[in-house]
């Protein structure tokens, strides 16, 4: 089941080997079914028509777009990893590719090139905690930390079917698709205990000590995913289940007698991608069923009060705007129509309608927003043919956080998720 991307964005005050860290998390991975020549196929665990091996090279911004100005370096210097997921079917592994904003310069299959060896199969989700990368990949039923400056591999972990990951307090947490969350210790990179949850998790998100996991029940659609659409909640401090929130929203009426009946009028199918304003509200991209029920993102406010906020299939918050992202794809002519709107995460007054409208990405993937400077990046696929698209490799674009394209740059193949450093 594979997985779009969003972004949390969280710092605090934590012991990652004695350092001070600052977490930035992205979220992915969602769920996915593609439709071809009119099939509607099951859902992948990843898009199974690429052909040709990642590309191995480093190359600066495209000439036809502007540079970015360099930031102010960071302990580890910002930049952003790209995770290109590869396709476990045709037995390409994935890579990720890393564009230095100190240098301007963007690296493909970055990993390959430190180490003389392949990342792995079909990486799903990453966070960079304190000094280390950590890299989720669902195909090798591993967890695989690298040095965040280096990207030297430091050590795998073995974990079952891993997709999203979070930090929080010196741990890091991966959502296991067999229906559990794992704890790995930082320090000694061991996983050290697991929780059950409900079916086919996706996304974790930390709010008020708790983490909140996205249960999709996502290979479960044609039984209508019953066993999903809610987020299942974790007390860190325990390590336990301590609850739940389920995704409905209801009516309640009057009845002539007297009594009142509450009826459920929409429920949030196919939970997925999670992201968080600066006031804690959080907010679920439901995929829904590919066909009938179309993506939805759903509002979680801090009392645990849900309402349906969007129509998208990608959003990521910052501040207290929410990027959201509704593309459709013509299976007929392979036209996908993108829409991208700004709302306000507290009222969902409409901010800014069409963003970006003259440079629209093409086949938006993944969508992450950089905590200080709002730079807003999407991945795209790089064509639309879809006997191709699958195949090529995709796009970085970067946005400034009114709309302006900065650049565009060419990444790895199935560009998967979006990771600051």
């Amino acid at each position: 089941m594979a997985q779009h991307l969003d972004v949390l964005v969280l710092s605090f005050s934590l012991d990652d080997e004695a350092e001070r860290a600052t977490v930035v998390k992205s979220n992915h991975y969602l769920s996915h079914i593609i439709l071809i020549n009119n099939i509607l196929m099951k859902q992948l665990k990843f898009f199974a028509t690429l052909l040709v091996a990642a590309l191995s090279f480093a190359s600066c911004i495209d000439d036809e777009t502007s540079r970015l100005t360099p930031s102010p370096a960071t302990a580890l210097g910002e930049g952003v990893f790209i995770l290109n997921q590869g396709n476990q079917y045709a037995k390409i592994d994935g890579s990720y590719s890393f564009f230095d904003w100190e240098t301007n310069v963007l690296s493909n299959s970055v990993f390959s090139t430190v180490n003389g060896r392949l990342l792995g199969a079909g990486p799903q989700d990453g966070v960079v905690y304190g000094s280390k990368l950590y890299v989720t990949l669902h195909g090798s039923n591993a967890v695989q930390v690298m040095d965040a400056k280096t990207n030297k591999l430091l050590r795998t972990i073995s974990t079952p079917q891993p997709q999203g990951v979070a930090a929080y307090g010196g741990h890091i947490y991966v959502a296991n698709n067999t229906g559990r969350v794992t704890k790995i210790d930082t320090l000694d990179l061991q996983a050290k205990q697991q929780v059950e949850v409900g079916p086919n998790p996706v996304d974790l998100m930390v709010r008020n000590g708790v983490l909140y996991v996205s249960i999709s029940d996502g290979y479960n659609l044609k039984n209508g995913a019953v066993n999903g659409k809610r987020l299942d909640k974790i007390d860190l401090a325990r390590f336990r289940k301590v609850g739940e929130v389920k995704l409905q929203a209801t009516e309640t009426t009057t009845l002539d007698n007297g009594l009142t009946q509450t009826t459920i009028t929409s429920e949030g199918v196919n939970p997925t991608q999670m992201t968080m304003d600066e006031d804690g509200n959080l907010f679920v991209v439901c995929m829904g069923d590919y066909v009938q029920i179309p993506a939805k993102v759903w509002k979680v406010d801090n009392e645990e009060k849900v309402s349906v906020f969007a129509k998208g299939n990608l959003a990521a918050a910052h501040r207290h705007s929410l990027y959201v992202i509704n593309s459709t794809t013509n299976w007929k002519t392979g036209e996908v129509d993108v829409q991208w709107d700004v709302l306000e995460t507290r009222t969902g007054k409409v901010l800014v309608e069409k963003f970006a409208q003259k440079n629209l990405p093409l086949d938006p993937i993944a969508m992450n927003v950089h905590p200080r400077t709002g730079r807003v990046l999407v991945t795209s696929r790089g064509l639309l043919d879809a006997k191709a698209k699958y195949t090529s490799p995709g796009y970085l674009y970067t946005y400034t956080s009114k709309g302006d394209l900065l650049n565009r740059s060419t990444v790895g193949i199935e560009p998967y998720a979006v990771v600051f450093r």
